[in-house]
């Protein structure tokens, strides 16, 4: 306790030369060493009073400790060598948290203000900056050793103190977007602010002096001036507060959500005004920075949760002006330009500067008997393409749209959007030059086509299937399917399962069919549906109707003409047989098989080589019979199943192409009195009734 005496009682540190009155009264040179020593020792507390009499201060008897120990600013004065001087400090482990809280509350405004510059984040980087400055004066106030510099960091903290008040107000009014309406509420925070500012620091009206508390020096309010700044200081506060009341029920969705967060916020904030206790002599510890710490967390939680400020209209305008890819132009009556995107710089090659002032003529490829600045004034408002000329003359065809400025009724000039399409117009061309190959496609086809959408409306159709259904073409223009059904079903022959397929595949969009359709008048149509999901048009059957009359004509005609040939073919009086190349019979008839005593069955499969006597000779033949077409009147001994011999007269030929023919025999029995070589009677030549056709 005495060692704590001590050091609340040490002097000042004065200009060289100056002393006060009373100071000079005690270091009489009559004195001895030990009075002057006590007189030292007493003048060191009269001036810890900052008192010119030789009372002691009052003295607590219960714990020896000096109260109410004050500087008057008017009485005493603190150097710059005091201020910097490290002996006048020492470490105080309640200043740790304070200057924690204030590193903290100025990072906070900093991190805000440089990732979006805005009025909002200036707002609140003037609230933390302002608590910093506090926190920070009063980390060196409860750090010193000495009530003059304690008394002087009181002070330096009121540079920041004043402004905390109205810039609380000031970052309402801003997140709330309501600054219009409550401007001059907050000039006159802030002027107020720097009214108590300069009371605070440069008199002795607001601080009077200070006072050591368990924690460290703490500085004392004056009645006189502390009741108008608690009025300002406690007013603006309050005011922020029902700011943001008021404007919550009218807040939707985040919005809503930042105004509750930070309400809690400032709720918890303001408990640090228990800061103001001891200012008045009552010995509460000041925690107002743990409040401040848990706002600094409640408004980082909001501002990530729900950003800073709500985005509205007026504030993302600037934004979409600048990245729209449209040109945007601001003219006025005349057609003269005041404003150009940045879209017209890269569209034109022209910068806003360089338009300012100029007509949109010098842009547009306008008509010289009709210029588009004078048409602007006879029409408002209009949608429609026009040419523009870049800067480097090249024309780009661009669709623009006009809406007026009014302004108290009056048109005060006109926003022009200009937007490219050559794009699009060359989609258009390309979209065009498909739809023309579709469609030449379609009619050049030899199918009839039909697409209809899901509920029977005809999309589209080629000429060929109104032609074959022999449909009207007005008939078909905005026809549906079922129309169209009642027109044709007449023609067929089984209207009622045309009519049963139709309704089935409706009933199963993505279903397939094929069938055959028999008309009354013969006509024969194969029927081919499916269907598919196009996007943009939900699901579209296509109908695919192929004329197979033709077909079916031949088809019948080869089966008319195969009986015919198999009725020839079975009762032929002539032998009739059908061998492979090398020899082997795959048909032949009733006639052929009993001549040589064999069943048509036996016959099948067997090599004609083995119904020769003399084998040698069906080669010889088949080596004619290839250099040659048709080898006729060919007298051969063959033999039958018996053994026995038998003389017949052949006609051979080949049938198909040379290098896959089919040897066609057709042979009739002779008399067996015949004795004339077959194979000399084909060697010499000519022989009567044998005659050799060769290959061309």
């Amino acid at each position: 306790m005495n060692t704590q005496r001590e050091t609340l009682a040490r002097p000042l540190i004065r200009p060289s030369g100056t002393v006060s009155h009373g100071e000079k009264a005690l270091t009489t040179p009559s004195l001895s060493h030990r009075e002057g020593g006590a007189k030292r020792r007493v003048r060191g507390r009269h001036l810890c009073r900052g008192s010119l009499t030789s009372k002691p201060p009052n003295l607590d008897k219960r714990h020896g400790r000096a109260h109410n120990i004050g500087l008057s600013p008017r009485k005493q004065t603190v150097t710059g060598v005091a201020i910097f001087d490290s002996t006048s400090y020492g470490f105080s482990p309640y200043a740790v948290p304070v200057f924690v809280t204030a590193l903290l509350m100025l990072a906070f405004g900093v991190s805000v203000l440089l990732r979006r510059w805005s009025r909002v984040s200036v707002a609140l980087f003037s609230m933390t900056a302002a608590c910093a400055v506090w926190l920070f004066a009063f980390t060196f106030m409860y750090s010193t050793r000495e009530e003059s510099v304690a008394l002087f960091w009181a002070h330096v903290a009121y540079l920041g103190v004043p402004f905390i008040a109205p810039s609380v107000y000031q970052f309402t009014v801003e997140i709330l977007r309501i600054n219009g309406v409550r401007r001059l509420e907050t000039w006159q925070g802030w002027l107020l602010g720097g009214f108590f500012s300069l009371i605070g620091m440069r008199t002795s009206l607001l601080i009077t002096h200070v006072q050591h508390y368990g924690w460290g020096f703490y500085p004392r309010y004056g009645l006189t001036m502390s009741v108008p700044f608690l009025a300002f200081f406690f007013g603006y506060l309050i005011a922020a507060v029902v700011e943001f009341v008021r404007a919550y029920p009218a807040a939707r969705g985040n919005e809503q959500q930042r105004i509750r967060m930070l309400l809690a916020g400032f709720a918890v904030a303001y408990l640090g005004c228990v800061d103001y206790l001891p200012k008045f002599g009552v010995a509460v510890y000041p925690f107002g920075y743990v409040a401040l710490l848990v706002f600094v967390a409640i408004a980082a939680t909001a501002f990530r949760r729900y950003d800073l400020v709500a985005l509205t209209p007026s504030l993302a305008a600037s934004g979409i002006i600048n990245t729209m890819a449209d040109a945007l132009f601001v003219c006025d009556r005349e057609g003269r330009i005041q404003f150009a995107n940045r879209a017209v710089e890269v569209l034109l090659g022209y910068n806003n500067d360089s338009l300012i002032g100029r007509t949109l003529d010098a842009v547009m490829a306008s008509p010289a008997d009709d210029p588009f600045s004078m048409t602007l004034r006879r029409r408002t408002i209009r949608t429609e393409e026009r040419v523009f000329v870049t800067k480097s003359g090249e024309n780009i065809d661009m669709m623009i749209s006009i809406s007026p400025v009014d302004h108290h009724g009056d048109v005060a000039g006109a926003v022009l959007i200009a937007r490219d399409i050559r794009e699009r117009k060359e989609s258009e061309r390309e979209i065009r030059k498909a739809v023309t190959l579709l469609q030449s496609t379609l009619d050049s086809t030899a199918d009839g086509i039909l697409v209809t959408d899901e509920k029977g409306k005809v999309l589209t159709y080629n000429q060929r299937f109104a032609d074959m259904w022999r449909i009207p073409t007005d008939l078909l223009a905005g026809a549906d399917d079922h129309s169209i059904v009642a027109f044709v079903v007449n023609q067929l022959s089984h209207p009622n399962s045309f009519i049963r397929t139709i309704e089935s595949l409706y009933a199963q969009p993505e279903a397939e069919s094929f069938d055959l359709l028999e008309f009354r008048d013969g006509r024969r149509f194969e029927r081919y549906s499916m269907g598919r999901r196009v996007e943009g048009v939900a699901t579209v059957r296509i109908w695919s109707f192929r004329d197979v009359s033709a077909r079916f004509a031949a088809e019948n005609a080869l089966r008319d003409s195969e009986l015919r040939y198999r009725l020839l073919f079975e009762q032929n009086a002539a032998g009739v047989c059908v061998s492979t190349p090398d020899g082997v019979i795959i048909e032949c008839n009733s006639t052929f098989a009993e001549m040589l005593g064999y069943s048509r069955g036996e016959m099948i499969d067997m090599h004609i080589r083995d119904l020769f006597v003399r084998a040698v000779e069906h080669d010889e033949l088949m080596e004619m019979l290839r250099d040659a077409l048709t080898l006729i009147s060919v007298e051969l001994e063959l033999k039958r199943k018996d053994g026995r011999h038998v003389w017949v007269l052949q006609n051979l030929t080949l049938s198909g192409s040379k290098s896959s023919s089919t040897p066609i025999t057709t042979c009739s029995r002779i008399s067996p009195t015949v004795s004339c070589s077959p194979i000399a009677s084909a060697r010499r030549s000519p022989m009567p009734g044998v005659r050799v056709n060769r290959w061309p």
